[in-house]
């Protein structure tokens, strides 16, 4: 057998083989359930490009690394680290605060979907005597400030249904957005804080 007819052989089954091997995460990555991300796209460098957004607005895109072990899929980007897990159907699945997250191959995120009712705004400030925080004031870009005893603390807030995920350096607060309060249970004790 000469060497043209050898190549032209093994060509296709060296192409085979090689696509056996990558069994990770490749293209964009997204949907209405992947959380607060919008879109990952994952390079064959072992770089993936993270997009994040509020609302539909975009508020950041990072660069990270990712690697594969088995069926998960480990992101670091600004030095934290996430673990995914590469389901059955090609999707990647996570937890972000407490609920299961499902970013779909070639899923594009919630910007997307602009068919889809906006969601309510909360751009005031919220309080009063029956709220265990001084005031949170939130801002229409998912932003929230926090004053508890004299301290400020920045954070950001996810609003699905009338349940608002409040997330600061102190950790989450789950509230229920009822008429013009949020209602919450912090540390045992029933929290209303009233629009102001």
């Amino acid at each position: 057998m000469n060497r043209t007819v050898c190549g032209t052989l093994l060509a296709p089954l060296i192409a085979v083989l090689l696509g056996a091997c990558s069994s990770g995460p490749s293209g964009d990555y997204g949907g209405d359930d992947c959380g607060l991300y919008d879109k990952l796209s994952f390079r064959d460098n072992g770089k993936v490009y993270i997009t994040m957004s509020l609302f539909g607005v975009q508020v950041a895109e990072t660069a990270g690394e990712y690697s594969v072990d088995d069926d998960k899929v480990i992101i670091t980007a600004n030095n934290q680290t996430t673990v995914f897990t590469l389901n059955d159907d090609g999707d990647l699945e996570s937890s972000m605060l407490g609920e299961k997250i499902v970013c779909r191959k070639g899923g594009s995120g919630p910007a997307a979907n602009s068919g889809n009712k906006p969601p309510v705004s909360l751009a005031a400030a919220y309080g009063g005597a029956a709220c265990m925080l001084d005031k949170m004031a939130f801002s229409d870009e998912g932003r929230v400030e926090l004053f508890v005893d004299d301290e400020r603390q920045t954070g950001t807030y996810t609003l699905k249904g009338n349940q608002v995920t409040v997330t600061a350096r102190s950790g989450s607060i789950v509230f229920t957005l009822n008429g013009d309060n949020l209602e919450s249970t912090i540390e045992g004790q029933r929290s209303v804080c009233s629009r102001l």
